[in-house]
């Protein structure tokens, strides 16, 4: 019961960040999926959120028509490294979880960049820019925001099938 919550909550996420945000025409885009594989990989550790990002970060690929793989690579690195610090070295509080997403959001931006840079060939600098860098930390910590406390309250609401490992 858990996994079919858990991909109820992917699948709209998933379809929330492939379609709503399309309209939208902003320069920077907040990543739901992104601040989900943060969530999953705080609750589940750090294999489980290696597994929860790359599933997370291939559905994007092959949904975003974008070079396959990239997105998967840096999600699931972003799960498997929040899961093993928060069951070896990070306490549940609220400021742990907004240095989380910050930080968190920030090395999966670098990868994300660094992946695309050594595959089209051209410098990493040119694709970095510290106004899209903070514009998207901030539109990611208030996704966190709303989405931390909703997944806790699905939480609370189905105890025996999404519950903590």
């Amino acid at each position: 019961m858990r996994l079919f919550i858990n991909c109820i909550i992917v699948f709209i996420c998933l379809m929330i960040q492939t379609t709503l945000f399309n309209f939208v025409t902003l320069e920077v885009h907040p990543d739901i999926l992104l601040v989900l594989t943060i969530f999953l990989g705080k609750q589940n550790g750090g294999g489980k959120g290696a597994q929860y990002g790359a599933v997370i970060g291939l559905l994007q690929d092959l949904l975003s028509f974008g070079s396959i793989g990239i997105n998967m690579i840096s999600k699931s690195f972003v799960g498997f490294t929040v899961g093993f610090l928060e069951e070896h070295y990070l306490f549940d509080a609220n400021l742990t979880s907004v240095v989380t997403v910050l930080v968190a959001s920030l090395f999966d931006y670098i990868l994300y960049s660094s992946f695309i840079s050594m595959l089209y060939g051209y410098l990493i600098t040119e694709h970095l820019s510290f106004g899209v860098i903070i514009t998207l930390l901030f539109f990611n910590l208030l996704v966190a925001i709303v989405l931390f406390p909703t997944i806790d309250a699905l939480e609370r609401t189905f105890p025996a099938s999404i519950k903590k490992n």
